[in-house]
């Protein structure tokens, strides 16, 4: 078994802190002979860490593949060791990996398990990379989702230009040559894969946006592109590496790419014109066929018995006029549709402008009581001002990335 260690510069693991200010954050991946554990090694590990106030690169590499229980003890007690000096009190630990829940983990759970030893990860929390930006690739505009691809994305740049599986027959070559040149080819490879993951984590700031990582930041209304549109504005928690613009259905997403990077901005088609809101109890309507609406049977014994007839589900509405937007579902009431199962449903804004200032009305009875708490907190009380337009803007993030 060969071991190399490496200091890291600060200046290339600054992300690192930003997504996990609180935890004692692990990166590390694996270089195999083959996919099925049962019938290839693993003959590379790689794993950055911060310790004693720098971060640091360890690899092991199996010059021997009778060693591989060896070096898979070995990478045990590092894990172990890191495990027992978190920094500082409250500090839990975190592996970070890029398709590790797919591969690395199960594949070096399995082969510890043959081997007899402990599973290396079982007391720590684990972040897949990968699967947090999987669910955007379209929204982002990723032709794959390859670590590759995504630090092309990000405009990171490696030394290394080989992919895992072609480097497999170089290893093969080595142990039969020892050349040198083929073992830096080898731990090259599994350097810049472990120094990328640390690079790409601003790709993070998608998916933190996509999960609620924003609040409302203002709304103003377009009129340029058919009946017109809204501007939501929002601010992320984090700033956007790239400018990424998505449309859907006449949705526009844009993120970053202004004056401020942790901007972004929803611009959403309005209909300005008359919709139908459905009663769901229609048994309890009559609909009026000369006025064209339902009203309830207990208004409807007022009227002549030849001007209303029983209400059908399809029938029992009343209509409105407005400034209408689509919702995906009806959690802003009541909602409305062009005709009956007509899917999308829509909202009147002029209801969400009513429901935010009751529900404005109600956080200003309760704010004595919250202003203490949240005093140093001024963003989290932000988040708060505007809940329903939140869940609102949450639910077309949803619909962009096709949830």
């Amino acid at each position: 078994m060969i071991k190399r260690e490496e200091t890291v510069k600060h200046t290339r693991m600054q992300s690192i802190r930003e997504y996990f200010p609180d935890q004692n954050t692990v990166l590390f991946d694996i270089e195999t002979t083959g996919l099925s554990w049962r019938t290839s090694h693993v003959y590379l590990i790689g794993v950055l860490f911060f310790r004693e106030g720098e971060w640091r690169m360890t690899q092991w590499f199996l010059d021997k593949p009778s060693e591989e229980k060896e070096m898979l003890h070995a990478f045990g007690n590092f894990v172990v060791s890191a495990l027992a000096s978190a920094p500082g009190s409250g500090f839990g630990s975190i592996l970070l990996h890029y398709n590790g829940d797919m591969f690395d983990l199960p594949y070096l759970r399995h082969k510890c398990e043959f081997y007899g030893l402990p599973d290396p990860f079982e007391e720590m929390e684990s972040t897949d990379i990968y699967r947090k930006i999987r669910p955007l690739q379209k929204v982002l505009g990723l032709a794959s989702l390859k670590q590759k691809s995504v630090e092309d994305f990000l405009g990171i740049q490696r030394e290394d230009r080989y992919g895992g599986g072609e480097l497999i027959p170089v290893y093969q070559r080595f142990l039969q040559t020892r050349e040198k040149d083929l073992l830096n080819l080898l731990f090259l490879h599994n350097h810049d894969d472990v120094i990328g993951m640390a690079e790409i984590l601003p790709i993070l700031s998608y998916p933190c946006f996509f999960e609620g990582g924003f609040c409302a930041a203002g709304v103003s209304e377009q009129n340029d592109f058919e009946d017109g549109r809204m501007r939501f504005r929002m601010r992320a928690d984090h700033s956007f590496p790239v400018p990424v613009r998505s449309e859907k259905d006449g949705i526009v997403l844009e993120m970053g790419g202004g004056d401020d990077p942790t901007e972004g901005v929803m611009l959403v088609r309005t209909w300005k014109t008359e919709m139908k809101h459905f009663f769901p109890d229609y048994k309890n309507y009559f609909y009026l066929p000369e006025e064209d609406r339902a009203i309830h049977k207990d208004v409807a014994i007022y009227v002549d018995p030849d001007h209303r007839e029983k209400a059908k589900a399809s029938t029992c509405y009343q209509k409105a006029t407005g400034t209408f937007l689509p919702q995906f579902s009806e959690q802003i009431v009541p909602a409305f549709y062009r005709e009956y199962k007509k899917k999308p449903a829509f909202f009147r804004w002029e209801d969400l402008e009513r429901l935010q200032e009751k529900e404005g009305e109600r956080k200003e009875e309760t704010r004595e009581k919250t202003n203490k708490k949240m005093k140093d907190n001024a963003r989290e009380a932000a988040k708060g001002e505007n809940r329903l337009m939140d869940q609102y803007l949450l639910e077309l993030l949803d619909y962009m990335a096709g949830k």
